[in-house]
């Protein structure tokens, strides 16, 4: 249909507990396309930022998912 601004989906998927595994799904496809765009001439030195919703500060183990995603897309270590 339409792109929908995340003001239209954010407070339901925050409401839901679904933000997470949103969060989640969206970080690793923005870290695979950063890392396939460092391979592009020029690109190397290009970053990522994103922002984590309060519920995904609560997960214990997401600041380890994040180091594990970027061990594996090969990149270098968090604020570098």
């Amino acid at each position: 249909r339409q792109l929908l601004p995340p003001s239209a989906f954010l407070s339901v998927a925050d409401d839901t507990g679904l933000v997470v595994g949103i969060g989640r799904h969206v970080l690793e496809v923005a870290a695979r396309q950063v890392a396939q765009w460092r391979l592009l001439p020029g690109a190397a030195d290009l970053r990522l930022s994103v922002n984590l919703s309060g519920q995904e500060l609560l997960v214990p183990e997401r600041a380890e998912q994040m180091r594990a995603l970027l061990v594996e897309l090969g990149s270098r270590e968090p604020g570098r």
